[in-house]
């Protein structure tokens, strides 16, 4: 209460010397705007979290209002370029004029901008920020994995109509009912038998096709969740979509040409997908992906209104309008999922 008491008279004192000079105090440029879920150190009360807004409503019934800031905002708010000015799809244009902040044993609110402004206050984890003060979002590795594994999808069918007999579907069944009733002794076999090659890559290409259908659908279904909608537009510098194209005629199809039913073959083969995977894992080569151009989508290089350069990558479907609002989601790197804001 104390503190509340002190910000209170901080705030007047503040408004009482606008009055007095005729001239608004310009430090409130100066003060940083909070990202969600902030780390901040306090002069008195030491380390917090910010959890909440205080904000100001035109159009809501008691002009001001708490909302939750853990993690993001919610659908019905966004934020300008300035983070200080809200959009509330029910009641207008409104600003921030404090943060809830959760210290030990307390919650309270930090009136902005005084505190940021003296010094009594900072953001702790700045490491986790933007040049533009904004947090950056979570990197989802695992979803760049699924994508990878997604961009051969071609090759895993394309081995299948090459490899694919009814003679090496007779073995294939036959090796699993023996498995199934406990004849271990045909894996011996089965390594001397002179179509290993051929029948492992089919199984295992089978295998992985039935994967990437199910990665496509996990692929979809994050689509629906987890965006953060931005208040500002982009410009796009190049389609980049037909990479995808380049992709598969240079890397897929020359590795279903090749002897792979042979053992020579068999072994290049493995090992110039896992070369071509571990060079995907360690660049942004993964939004190259041929599959998902069959589906629709498409990739460009973009950057946001008021930014230099060609920073982002972006993999999106359907129309999208430059005109508009985006929301986006991470995936790693610098490549995004974006669509137009609704």
């Amino acid at each position: 209460m104390h503190l509340i008491g002190n910000n209170i008279n901080t705030v007047v004192a503040e408004r009482a010397h606008d009055v007095r000079t005729g001239i608004k105090r310009t430090d409130v440029a100066d003060a940083p705007m909070l990202p969600p879920g902030a780390t901040v150190r306090h002069v008195e009360f030491g380390v917090g979290q910010v959890v909440g807004l205080m904000a100001s409503f035109h159009g809501y019934q008691t002009k001001t209002m708490k909302i939750p800031y853990l993690k993001r905002l919610s659908d019905e708010i966004s934020t300008e370029y300035d983070g200080k000015t809200l959009h509330h799809k029910r009641f207008g244009k409104g600003d921030v004029y404090a943060y809830i902040i959760v210290f030990n044993k307390m919650i309270i609110p930090i009136y902005y901008p005084s505190p940021f402004t003296n010094n009594s206050i900072a953001v702790e984890d700045i490491k986790l920020y933007n040049l533009y003060g904004r947090r950056k979002m979570k990197e989802n590795k695992y979803l760049k994995w699924l994508l990878i594994m997604q961009s051969f999808l071609p090759l895993f069918f394309l081995v299948i109509i090459r490899c694919s007999s009814k003679n090496r579907g007779e073995m294939i069944l036959d090796f699993i009912l023996e498995l199934f009733h406990g004849n271990l002794w045909i894996i011996g076999s089965a390594l001397k038998h002179p179509e290993i090659y051929a029948t492992s890559l089919l199984c295992f290409s089978a295998i992985m096709f039935v994967f990437g259908l199910l990665i496509y659908f996990f692929f979809k279904k994050s689509q629906s969740f987890d965006f953060r909608e931005e208040g500002r537009k982009i410009i796009i510098d190049a389609d980049v979509t037909e990479n995808s194209v380049t992709f598969f005629v240079t890397y897929i199809i020359p590795l279903v040409l090749g002897d792979i039913d042979e053992a020579r073959g068999f072994f290049s083969f493995i090992t110039i997908v896992a070369l071509l995977i571990f060079l995907m894992r360690n660049t942004n080569l993964y939004y190259q992906n041929p599959f998902l151009t069959i589906l629709g989508y498409r990739s460009f290089y973009f950057h946001f209104e008021g930014e230099d350069g060609i920073g982002n990558i972006a993999i999106t479907r359907g129309n999208f309008d430059t005109s508009k609002l985006i929301k986006r989601k991470r995936i790693s790197d610098n490549v995004y999922l974006v669509y137009n804001k609704n």
